[in-house]
């Protein structure tokens, strides 16, 4: 079970470290890193605010990974079957949750123009 919580407490931070540089703004538009759709892609005015939007969603979406990995684990009679799938259920909303409201958002973002 300790595989296991070192490897979700290291995706969560490594998903929160990835996401400083898109919040800050210092990913310039490229087919490589960052909030790469169609309307980011082209403009770049766009593009920093949406990766700027993502970028914290998904550092935030890090941390949640990360500190419910703790959580679990903590948990008193935890069962490594139990300790996986919560941790994999905790990854999933977080993500959902970072994509959806990351598209909510340029779609705003996107009507404005």
């Amino acid at each position: 079970m300790l595989l296991l919580l070192s490897i979700y407490v290291t995706t969560g931070l490594f998903m929160s470290l990835l996401a400083v540089p898109l919040m800050r703004g210092w990913v310039n538009p490229n087919p490589l890193y960052g909030f790469r759709v169609k309307a980011t892609l082209d403009d770049p005015i766009i593009w920093y605010a949406a990766n700027c939007f993502a970028g914290w969603r998904l550092f935030y979406a890090g941390l949640v990974i990360a500190a419910a990995a703790v959580l679990f684990y903590l948990l008193p009679n935890q069962q490594l079957e139990r300790f996986a799938f919560s941790c994999l259920a905790a990854t999933i909303i977080a993500l959902v949750w970072a994509v959806f409201s990351s598209f909510a958002y340029l779609r705003k973002l996107t009507a404005r123009r």
